[in-house]
């Protein structure tokens, strides 16, 4: 018998100002300076105790193991914002005006585990796992923090049998099948509980809910399911790994839909619905020279998954995630059932308008208001100053009910790859060691936020990107002709995916559509590590028995269409429903690391 006992924490304390002071530049005056001011604190501890068993009994192996997991995390925090600061070059909060009362914050959360696995092994050709465990979080309501999560797993050493262990060509061969369930509590703590908070009225501090509560608030489960394989052969000269699992995931933490006539709260979280992840994983390492000053070798990775959304709370129900679009809300994705998760949702867009006759011969997208039997919607009206106009952007009329209303939104893009892989190659050559590394991805596609602001061309408040100079540009048929008569006037580049520059974009050119969805297949030079190993007997001379020198060479190259900073997002203002959405992220640092590696 063998018990351990581990103990660790993490204890964090933050300071942060924010001062925007008052300037004049040019036509863009601010005459209101102001002072933000954020201090936060937080603690984490976890207690891991743990009893194993191991015993060898002639062909039988057995260990079997019992342990309680605790965790426990809290937070707290507070922040003042002032204005009208008498200087810029004093920034003291008590010398301003306070905006708002100040805010704080505060929250915790706990995690308590109790769990036993019993490993069984025949002969090691015959393996058994089965593993028993039992969470408790403080993040769900009562009845419903407490639940189970079993999972057993069988291997088979099929090349420790007798009708293989004397096969030359296959070193090892192994197979694998496992199931499993496993929970999911990644939310904010304290959701299945109401919360005031403090509102400013004319008559003085009042209270009202911060959210709306769900006491039912439960675990989120994935029930998992796994056969693979692991091959050697050639002397263990390639070997060979492929995974195909199934995982279905119910009762997913989610944002639920609510009316504004609830009081704009806020969407509650709620367990709603089930998705599965189906696919498979293969890794391929390969020896493929070896020699006393040469030796290469190469590791593949290469990943297949494709994702569907399998029941809401309804058939019919879409949920939609909206973002700030043009001091507006605009729904940027949407999931339902038979698809994928969060798919970009929008207008499709199928060119820009050349002259007046393409516009009258769309579908409605201002309508003059001319209604008649044949035209129960009108026709577009042509102003360039109140319709739509030479340069503007044409909208597909997905349903063929010739107007563009919000009835023709559709999917614009898949946030998902198709696949995605990494290729390792390593040299050895005498005392040089060279490791080059690519990784990359298929098929997935980006909703780019930031070239809404960048290309918006709607006014004077924002720099543009260099695109817009392509922007679209008209000719006047009549040079002495009026640049206001359609008659006249016809787009002069014909083939240009960007609009018009207009300050009131009557046709809403800047609308959530398939304009900002772009491609987001990439391949990146992740890392090339280059090694060089001294002479023995030149280190033994200052008593070192080995030194290498090093250098690390990270994301030294990319090769994407995407045009924004880097294709691979991260997870800044991303969940499950929003992503791939390039919110401005700073792009991934191009790193250099020099070093050395000494032994005495």
């Amino acid at each position: 018998l063998v018990f351990k006992s581990e103990f660790s924490t993490d204890n964090n304390h933050g300071i942060g100002s924010e001062f925007h002071p008052t300037f004049k530049w040019g036509v863009v005056i601010n005459n209101e300076n102001k002072l933000r001011h954020r201090e936060e604190n937080s603690f984490f501890w976890a207690a891991k105790n743990y009893l194993t068993y191991d015993k060898k009994m002639g062909r039988h192996g057995l260990v079997a193991m019992v342990g309680t997991e605790a965790q426990k995390s809290k937070y707290d925090g507070t922040q003042v914002t002032v204005i009208n600061l008498p200087s810029n070059d004093i920034q003291l909060i008590d010398l301003g005006t306070y905006l708002g009362a100040p805010e704080a914050w505060r929250g915790a959360s706990s995690l308590l585990s109790y769990y036993g696995r019993v490993m069984y092994n025949f002969e090691e050709k015959y393996l058994l796992t089965a593993t028993y465990r039992k969470d408790a979080s403080s993040k769900f309501g009562p009845g419903n923090k407490w639940s189970a999560f079993p999972s057993a797993a069988f291997a088979w050493r099929v090349s420790e049998e007798n009708f293989l262990k004397d096969t030359k060509f296959i070193t090892s061969m192994k197979l694998r099948a496992s199931w499993g369930l496993s929970g999911n509590e990644n939310i904010a703590p304290g959701l299945f509980e109401p919360v005031m908070s403090p509102v400013q009225t004319p008559f003085g501090t009042a209270y009202r809910p911060s959210y709306i509560a769900n006491p039912k608030l439960g675990w989120e489960t994935t029930r998992q399911t796994n056969v693979g394989i692991d091959l050697s052969v050639l002397d263990d000269k390639l070997n060979f790994s492929f995974d195909l699992y199934n995982k279905v995931t119910y009762d997913m933490l989610l944002l639920a839909e609510t009316p504004g006539y609830l009081g704009g709260l806020g969407d509650p979280t709620i367990n709603i619905g089930e998705m599965s992840n189906k696919g498979f994983d293969i890794s391929l390492n390969t020896r493929n020279f070896s020699h006393k000053n040469f030796s290469w070798k190469t590791d593949i990775t290469f990943t297949k998954n494709r994702t569907e959304v399998l029941a809401l709370d309804s058939p019919d129900k879409v949920l939609t995630r909206n973002l700030y679009w043009y001091s507006e809300f605009q729904t940027a994705t949407a999931t339902r059932v038979g698809q994928p998760l969060g798919m970009f949702w929008g207008y499709e867009v199928e060119g820009i308008f050349e002259n007046k006759q393409d516009i009258l011969d769309h579908a409605v997208q201002i309508s003059d208001k001319i209604i008649t039997d044949n035209k129960p919607h009108g026709s577009n009206l042509v102003d360039k100053n109140s319709g739509v106009w030479i340069g503007d952007i044409k909208f597909k009329d997905i349903n063929r009910d010739g107007i563009i209303d919000p009835r023709d939104q559709a999917v614009i893009g898949n946030p998902n790859p198709d696949f995605s892989f990494g290729i390792n190659n390593t040299f050895n050559i005498g005392p040089v060691e060279l490791g080059i590394f690519f990784t990359g991805s298929y098929g997935a596609e980006i909703l780019n936020y930031s070239r809404v602001n960048i290309e918006g061309q709607t006014g004077i408040w924002a720099n543009q990107a260099s695109t817009v100079i392509d922007r679209a540009q008209y000719k006047l048929l009549d040079p002495t002709g009026s640049e206001t008569n359609p008659d006249n006037v016809v787009l002069a580049n014909p083939g240009t995916k960007i609009p018009r520059a207009t300050s009131t974009d009557n046709n809403r050119n800047n609308r959530m559509s398939s304009r900002w969805i772009e491609d987001g297949s990439y391949l990146r030079l992740q890392n090339v590590k280059i090694g060089y190993e001294l002479p023995t007997s030149l280190v033994r001379k200052v008593r070192i028995s080995r030194m290498k020198v090093f250098a690390n060479l990270q994301n030294l190259a990319l090769w994407t269409n995407y045009s924004g900073y880097d294709p691979e997002i991260g997870s800044f203002n991303q969940n499950s429903l929003t992503q791939n959405i390039d919110m401005g992220r700073y792009p991934t640092p191009r790193m250099f690391t020099f070093g050395l590696d000494v032994d005495f």
